[in-house]
């Protein structure tokens, strides 16, 4: 491949490092502020440990913007398509890394959300089970224990509740017993 005259390759466009810092710093940015106004107008508890924790994904989101830029400068001056075409292949990895590190972050306030969901609905199934036997006269002492409501993801991320119901009978049922020979 032929070089270009030093005057020629000065011509080539690129944007100054300081201006690459500058709008990762401020796309980040703006990603924090965004998400923490949503969580502001739909609190779900544990706003200060939310915080910080989006913090963190924040500044590691410029982190990875960062390395990035010095791959995509390779493709400076090269057409549209292909620079798109690189772009999109370049930060696949580096969202892919980002959801890692967002999951990592906001594991344990899930957990906690996750339980303090459970226990309502816990909560929930004890008084409507006492209700029900109030209205037929049960007494609470004859009430049977409550069984402990479950909580789980699935394959796909999905939060499941598991909320036992009545005892079943073995499936499959035990054949009937072969009448007896005349």
């Amino acid at each position: 491949m032929a070089t270009l005259p030093v005057e020629l390759a000065d011509q080539r466009p690129h944007v100054p490092a300081r201006a690459v810092l500058l709008s990762a710093a401020a796309l980040w940015f703006t990603y924090f502020l965004l998400i923490t106004l949503r969580g502001a107008v739909t609190y779900q508890g544990e706003f200060a440990e939310l915080l910080w924790r989006r913090a963190l994904v924040t500044l590691a989101g410029i982190a990875v913007t960062l390395v990035a830029w010095p791959v995509l400068r390779r493709f400076d001056g090269r057409s549209n398509g292909v620079r798109i075409a690189a772009a999109l292949i370049i930060m696949l990895p580096a969202a892919v890394a980002l959801a890692a590190i967002n999951q990592q972050a906001f594991a344990p306030v899930e957990r906690k959300m996750i339980e303090r969901e459970a226990k309502a609905v816990q909560a929930q199934a004890e008084a409507a089970v006492k209700a029900i036997r109030a209205q037929q006269g049960a007494g609470l002492d004859d009430l049977p224990p409550m069984p402990e409501v479950r909580s789980r993801h699935d394959v796909t991320g999905n939060v499941l509740i598991d909320v036992p119901g009545p005892a079943m009978a073995d499936f499959p049922p035990e054949p009937p017993e072969p009448p007896a020979p005349p």
